[in-house]
């Protein structure tokens, strides 16, 4: 006896159990919207930030993702990484078998991270709030003189 369950489940009966199922032109109930705020501080992807992901990942012996191939076989190229690249007929990396990181690639990997810092939000933050600290203390020490009748 074959069982029905509600379309909204995703599943389906068949002979060997349930299948689930990937329904392409199911539409979401609602968009996702960022808000000005998310927007202000979202992390953009970057080839400098996908190398540092990947470069970590080399260290930690953490498992790469589909998306990585391509970086990888840059980095192995550049001799940042140790490891064998897989391509297609057309010259394409299709697979990359990781083996580690090298010392010029840990080298490579703290100059990012470095970079990476200086360039971040709270960064910039602090050297807004720096010259603007400046700007008020001169103001404040001109009116404490004036005060003062120095």
């Amino acid at each position: 006896m074959a069982e029905h369950y509600p379309s909204y489940l995703g599943l389906s009966s068949a002979k060997n159990g349930l299948n689930l199922l990937h329904n392409p032109n199911k539409k979401p109930n609602r968009k996702y919207n960022m808000g000005w705020f998310s927007k202000l501080v979202a992390r953009k992807v970057t080839p400098r930030r996908m190398y540092i992901r990947i470069l970590r990942k080399a260290t930690d012996d953490t498992p790469l993702l589909s998306e990585d191939v391509r970086f990888c076989a840059e980095l192995i190229a550049e001799d940042y990484l140790v490891g064998n690249v897989s391509r297609d007929g057309d010259g394409i990396p299709i697979g990359v078998g990781l083996t580690g990181i090298t010392v010029k690639g840990r080298l490579f990997l703290q100059q990012l991270q470095s970079e990476e810092r200086k360039e971040s939000f709270r960064s910039k933050m602090i050297k807004v709030s720096l010259i603007v600290g400046g700007y008020i203390l001169a103001a404040l020490v001109k009116w404490i003189e004036k005060q003062l009748g120095l």
